[in-house]
């Protein structure tokens, strides 16, 4: 697995180029950090979509993260079958009333592009149920590279209610967090996603 280093993407929150290496959170070749203008954490240098799938699937790396922490965890399987992006961009115009992004964006290479593309295809009072890794749990500071948040190199993306809030309002979109008494000591963000042009309220 090691001989597949990735390719080198730019952040895609803001798509700068500067990019601050956090190498106590890094596992070699996988390169974690954040970018040098806006802040947001994400894997520098994510496989190809089809080494996802045939190499670095959530079952096929589960021992070796295991190994790596040493400490008990319950791990959520979960594979990659096509590129979320290009499925969206087949839809029409406010075609869903309702979207499912759990455990989904921490893994796209494009994930402002994906939910600029869930904002165009939402329907009138539609919204978007998001789970995400929160790069601003206490969990994180604690354990380090032993936190259970790290995934390499599946995992791409890491957000805090900061970063996800901009990158939500950048695409149209306002955040409403499921948990927003507990991101200090949660390891995931639980949000719902709903057009800002909307006024009906999200239940």
């Amino acid at each position: 697995m090691a001989a597949v280093e990735g390719v080198t993407r730019a952040c895609p929150q803001c798509g700068s180029e500067a990019f601050d290496a956090l190498p106590e959170y890094s596992l070699p070749p996988w390169q974690i950090g954040e970018c040098g203008d806006c802040g947001f954490v994400f894997l520098r240098n994510p496989p190809e979509y089809k080494h996802l799938v045939s190499e670095f699937a959530g079952e096929k790396t589960r021992v070796a993260r295991v190994e790596r922490r040493k400490a008990r965890s319950l791990f959520r399987i979960c594979a990659i079958h096509a590129r979320g992006v290009d499925g969206v961009k087949e839809f029409p115009d406010r075609y869903f009333t309702g979207a499912l992004l759990r455990s989904f964006l921490k893994h796209e290479k494009q994930p402002k592009v994906l939910l600029e593309q869930c904002s165009r295809v939402l329907a009138p009072g539609g919204a978007v149920h998001v789970r995400v890794p929160n790069d601003g749990t206490l969990n994180r500071g604690m354990l380090g590279a032993k936190w259970c948040g790290f995934r390499y190199p599946d995992q791409v993306n890491y957000f805090t209610t900061k970063s996800f809030g901009t990158m939500a309002g950048d695409c149209g979109l306002k955040l409403r967090l499921l948990n927003p008494l507990r991101p200090p000591l949660d390891d995931h963000l639980n949000a719902v996603l709903q057009r800002r042009d909307e006024r009906a309220a999200i239940a």
